[in-house]
Formats: structure tokens, sequence, C-alpha cells
């Protein structure tokens, strides 16, 4: 527990607010996101996984807890799966489908067609959850990207330093090794003019 406590401090900000949106979202699709209440006062309600829109629910789910996951690996130090885009992409794609699936919810349930002798519909508290924890997701992959440019515009510049140091030495030991041939030139053209004179 200690070694999650302290693994979670290591997590990047990005990371933090990925791994909570998504908790927030896979929790939304047990809790109601749709209610509506008709003239006879009854009505029906329905949680995220349930309903004419039930496969919305379910693909909304999946995607959240492919987010939590990745991100869980990290914390408990497990081998992350190789993916076909870099791991900030594939959070913006999951969260992208999120979204979507969120607004054809809303599309449909909302529509003036959907149910009979309506009198009132109502987003539920589930609904306003999958919003937000979508939205953080999207705003954690952003910040993840942010700081990866951050750490490779930081190395650039460190190897820029390095490559910087290296050629003036070499430039230095070139003029060292060129003072000295051409000093041993001049001695060599002294002894001659001395040798003559005699």
């Amino acid at each position: 527990m200690n070694n999650l406590k302290k693994n979670f401090r290591r997590l990047d900000i990005s990371e933090k607010v990925i791994l909570i949106g998504a908790a927030i979202g896979a929790l939304s699709v047990f809790l109601t996101w749709y209610k509506d209440l008709d003239k006879f006062n009854t009505g029906d309600s329905y949680i995220g996984i349930t309903g004419p829109l039930y496969l919305a629910g379910l693909v909304f789910m999946v995607a959240s807890i492919s987010s939590f996951g990745l991100v869980m690996m990290s914390l408990l130090e497990k081998r992350k799966p190789q993916l076909p885009m870099k791991e900030s992409f594939f959070h913006s794609m999951l969260a992208g489908v999120s979204l979507f699936m969120l607004v054809l919810s809303l599309s449909v349930f909302f529509h003036s067609k959907f149910g009979i002798n309506i009198t009132e519909k109502q987003m539920g508290i589930g609904m306003i959850m999958a919003f937000v924890g979508s939205g953080g997701v999207l705003i954690g992959s952003i910040l993840n990207r942010r700081e990866r440019q951050i750490h490779l515009t930081e190395d650039g510049h460190i190897e820029d330093r390095v490559k910087s140091g290296i050629g003036a030495r070499e430039v230095r030991e070139s003029m060292m090794d060129s003072l000295e041939e051409f000093t041993r030139s001049n001695e060599e053209t002294t002894n001659e003019i001395d040798i003559n004179g005699r």
C-alpha cells in the first residue's frame, strides 16, 4: 500500500488527471444517465449500460477502463503493451470516442420523438460524471504531450551543449598541433641558417 502511494506521487500530473478522469468515467456507467417523466407522472430512467443506447455505454466503459488500465500499469510498475501510437494520442483517441458516444446518447435521449407523452427530460448524475471523466482524460492527454515535448527539448539542449563542448576541444587540440608544427619548423629553419652561416 505504501509503495502504491509512493508510485502515485511519482506519476506526472497528466497521468494523475487521466487516472482520476478514467476512474470517474468507468464509475459513471453504473449511475443514471437519463430519466424522464410523462403526463401520468410515471417515467423511465437508464444507467449508462442499459436502455436503447446500452452499446454506447459499453463502448464508453471500455474506453474509460482502457485509459485507467494503462496508467495503473505505470502505478503498479507493470510492463505496458505495445501501442500502435504514442500513449498520449491513444488517450486522446479514447477520450474522443467517449465524448462522441455521450453526444450521440444525448442527441437520441433529448430528441422530440424519443418517448411518448413525455413532459420532462433530465440528464442524470451519471451523464454529468461521464462528461467530467472524459474531459479529464482529454485534458490529461494534452498535458502529457506537452510534458513529453518539454523533456525532449531539454534533452536536445543537453545534447547540443555536449556536441559543442566536443567541437571546441577538437579545435583547441588542432590549434595546439598547428602551433607546435609551426614552432618546430621555425627551429629547424633557424638551425639551418646557423649552420650555413658558419
